[in-house]
C-alpha cells in the first residue's frame, strides 16, 4: 500500500496559485524570458496529446502573422 503522505495531492485553487507564482516570477524576475519560453515550449512538444496540438496551431498562427 502506498503512502499517502508521500503522494502530492494537487488541487484546482493549488495549481492556480502555483501558475499565479510562477508567472509573477516570469514577468517580474525571469532573467531571460526568451529561454524560459523556448523551454516551456520544448516541454509541451516533447509530450504528447492536446497540449502538443494546440502549441503546434500557435506557433503556425504566429508563424503566418509574424
Amino acid at each position: 500500500m502506498q503512502d499517502n503522505k508521500n503522494t502530492p495531492v494537487y488541487i484546482a485553487t493549488d495549481i492556480e496559485t502555483k501558475i499565479d507564482t510562477y508567472v509573477d516570477w516570469f514577468f517580474d524576475e525571469c532573467n531571460d524570458p526568451r529561454d524560459e519560453l523556448i523551454y516551456l515550449m520544448k516541454l509541451i512538444l516533447d509530450s504528447e496529446g492536446k497540449a502538443k496540438e494546440d502549441l503546434l496551431d500557435v506557433l503556425s498562427y504566429y508563424t503566418m502573422k509574424y
